[in-house]
């Protein structure tokens, strides 16, 4: 089901096992079996597109709940509602921070910013499935629910879904594929550099 995924993080793994190496020759290699995997030379995976929406989407995703959420928990804890963004406000920076500091270092083909960023769209799902259950399941069985929470509810899991499709795409194991090369070849010209200096004592 979630093939591509798999595939990206056992390349990933892969990558990050040998890349330990620094033998020029190794690293070339790694190198053109990376190119391999890019297939075509140009395409729209040569501009991370795959991650970025990924990315946008599990942002919304995860923000259509909050209000509710903390709604919520306001009212249990007996504290005023308009001082709810005082805690949506920070929840939503925190998860932003989050979430694009994982990009970030997935772009520079690093497993575990991908590990990280795949466990935060698995939160993010959990919770828009329980907003979803939350606020449709009821509305079927007679009670009351406002449309906009309902329809709320079903954008946040159309929108986790569209974003974890994202990742789970042929598109995408060619964007990491590229990540991943571009780190190796990063390495190869840091190994250039030292042996110039060296060279040069």
């Amino acid at each position: 089901m979630m093939k591509y995924i798999k595939r990206s993080l056992t390349l990933s793994a892969v990558v990050a096992e040998k890349i330990k190496t620094n033998d020029p020759e190794r690293l070339e290699k790694l190198k053109d079996r990376l190119k391999d995997r890019l297939g075509i030379p140009a395409g729209w995976h040569m501009m991370g597109l795959p991650l970025i929406a990924s990315m946008i989407l599990a942002v919304f995703s995860f923000a259509l709940p909050q209000p509710f959420i903390w709604l919520a928990i306001f009212s249990w804890l007996a504290l005023p509602h308009y001082a709810m963004m005082a805690a949506v406000i920070p929840v939503s920076l925190l998860y932003s921070a989050i979430i694009i500091i994982a990009m970030v270092f997935i772009s520079r083909g690093f497993l575990s910013a991908m590990k990280v960023y795949l466990y935060t769209l698995f939160v993010t799902s959990l919770v828009a499935m329980i907003f979803f259950l939350t606020a449709f399941v009821p509305a079927l069985f007679g009670a009351e629910r406002q449309l906009w929470f309902v329809i709320s509810s079903l954008l946040g899991l159309i929108f986790i879904g569209c974003s974890v499709k994202c990742l789970n795409s042929a598109m995408f194991c060619r964007t990491n594929a590229l990540y991943l090369h571009n780190r190796v070849w990063r390495k190869q010209l840091n190994i250039q550099r030292q042996n110039i200096s060296l060279s040069k004592r």
